[in-house]
């Protein structure tokens, strides 16, 4: 398990694993191999055309991208919230503690590979909420739109930003 690595080689083992998932769907028949899938939308297609219906009504009809933009948005203030109260809640404390020292957190019981494991589910399921965004932008899916460039890039910001600050 790429849990069990050290700092650096855990990054480095998830985005290895990123990187045969995405080669293994650019090859397999049931993803469409490199030629892609298209037509997969059609259910947000027509959401998307209801609300620009409602937006009409105040004058803010004329963008189709901004349904998206709008559901976007409230996701994203619904996983920030949620995050926060996790963050605030004795799990969140826990994995702060494994953050700063893991050795001992440990030593005071905590089963620091379940938390561990637990956090990467939440993000894995953060990721593929923004994936489901990503794809319904896009509207035509093939595996070279998920190169490890957006991974580098949220790497990038997670280390600019600051670790552990929303705001960065």
């Amino acid at each position: 398990s790429s849990l069990r690595l050290r700092t650096d080689y855990s990054p480095i083992a998830t985005i290895a694993f990123a990187e045969i998932v995405r080669y293994t769907f650019q090859n397999a028949d049931f993803a469409g191999g490199n030629q892609g899938i298209i037509g997969y939308d059609q259910e947000w297609r027509d959401i998307a055309s209801w609300l620009l219906r409602l937006l009409t009504h105040i004058g803010l009809g004329g963008d189709t991208q901004l349904p998206l933009f709008i559901v976007v948005w409230l996701c994203f203030g619904l996983c920030l919230a949620g995050l926060r109260l996790l963050q605030a809640s004795p799990w969140g404390r826990v994995l702060r503690a494994i953050r700063e020292d893991e050795e001992a957190a440990a030593a005071l019981g905590k089963n620091v590979l379940a938390y561990k494991l637990q956090s990467l589910a939440i993000a894995a399921a953060l990721a593929a909420v923004s994936g489901f965004f990503l794809a319904l932008n896009v509207t035509y899916l093939y595996p070279s739109e998920f190169d490890p460039t957006f991974t580098f890039l949220g790497y990038a910001v997670l280390v600019l930003g600051g670790f552990a600050s929303y705001g960065g």
